[in-house]
């Protein structure tokens, strides 16, 4: 959305980041040269922030869509990031009907708190569970 990305912008503007727009596609070439541009970002930037929504509201093509960007473009990212110093990665999932934000915070100095099931109860009992996003952000940059 045109406003949102705008918003988006001013916030990347304030914080001291460069904003470019990214992908309006979940397509293989798509998300491929996301993944480009991410890693030529890490290369010069010591923290680059990916914004992905997903807009669809049908469960099988938001599926489809999330299993695209984790195979083309998380799942490289772990692979790449551990040859090049320290690293992080935390992924988050916004869905807005659940009231929950279910992430994975992955990379050098993290504890490891695996999770065996990925439902609300288990999520919900994590000593990482955080009422808000400021709050995880912090947790994950304060480590």
């Amino acid at each position: 959305h045109r406003r949102g990305g705008l918003a988006m912008a001013t916030v990347a503007a304030c914080a001291g980041f460069d904003w470019r727009s990214g992908v309006t596609s979940f397509e293989e070439h798509a998300l491929r040269q996301l993944m480009k541009g991410i890693v030529a970002l890490s290369e010069r930037r010591e923290l680059v922030y990916v914004h992905l929504r997903v807009d669809s509201c049908d469960p099988v093509e938001r599926l489809c869509a999330m299993e695209r960007i984790d195979q083309l473009v998380l799942k490289p990212l772990t692979e790449w990031l551990p040859n090049h110093g320290p690293w992080r990665l935390l992924t988050a999932i916004d869905d807005r009907t659940t009231g929950s934000v279910p992430y994975v915070a992955i990379g050098t100095g993290l504890p490891q708190q695996p999770v065996a099931h990925l439902d609300a109860p288990s999520l919900e009992s994590s000593p990482l569970a955080f009422d808000e996003g400021r709050a995880l952000f912090a947790w994950f940059t304060a480590q």
